[in-house]
């Protein structure tokens, strides 16, 4: 049951026999799915289908490897013309496995902007971990193939004393390969320049 909602967009996922939609869902996008919801006949729910996702690729994550009593960042590789899911028929073969020596881990209130950036700079990936950063100026990324993945509530926004940032997150062009995850942006009381 999907409740009294409007609008439902489902991506990639196998959509079981008896997945039904009762009570709302009145439009329903499916993107890369498998399967249908079916729906009763006295509702008048709408699907929209898209075949497959064009271009997509996951989120990275955190495994702790026990019999090596290391943790490595896992970075699922992109994925073409996507259709269902992938984890069961890739398992870790899609996954870039990165050693925590190419990682720096941020704190909240040690790491300053211009730590991360250097880090970042150093071709490191960076996690940030649960926290506010209060940053002084943005965080920039120059390089491809990058990952800025936060834990829990890792949020990021201006110092109260920072002068005005156009973003505090900038990914300079041309880049390729970059991940931004689980992070929460929160801007300036200051607002805008325009």
């Amino acid at each position: 049951e999907f409740g009294s909602q409007q609008q439902f967009c489902t991506r990639n996922c196998e959509i079981g026999d008896d997945a039904a939609y009762e009570n709302g869902a009145w439009s329903n996008v499916l993107i890369g799915s498998k399967g249908m919801y079916k729906s009763h006949p006295e509702e008048f729910g709408k699907q929209t289908i898209v075949e497959s996702t064009e271009c997509i690729a996951e989120k990275p994550y955190i495994m702790y490897e026990e019999n090596e009593n290391k943790y490595y960042l896992m970075i699922p590789r992109s994925e073409l013309a996507k259709r269902g899911i992938s984890w069961e028929k890739y398992s870790n073969s899609g996954v870039e496995r990165v050693d925590f020596e190419d990682v720096y881990v941020a704190e909240e209130g040690i790491s300053t902007a211009a730590i991360i950036n250097a880090k970042l700079s150093e071709g490191k990936h960076v996690i940030l971990t649960p926290g506010i950063y209060k940053i002084a100026e943005p965080i920039v990324v120059g390089t491809s193939n990058v990952v800025i993945l936060g834990l829990g509530l890792a949020t990021v926004q201006p110092a109260d004393d920072a002068p005005y940032m156009d973003s505090l997150i900038f990914v300079k062009d041309g880049l390729k390969g970059v991940r931004i995850a689980s992070l929460m942006v929160q801007g300036g009381e200051a607002g805008s320049n325009s």
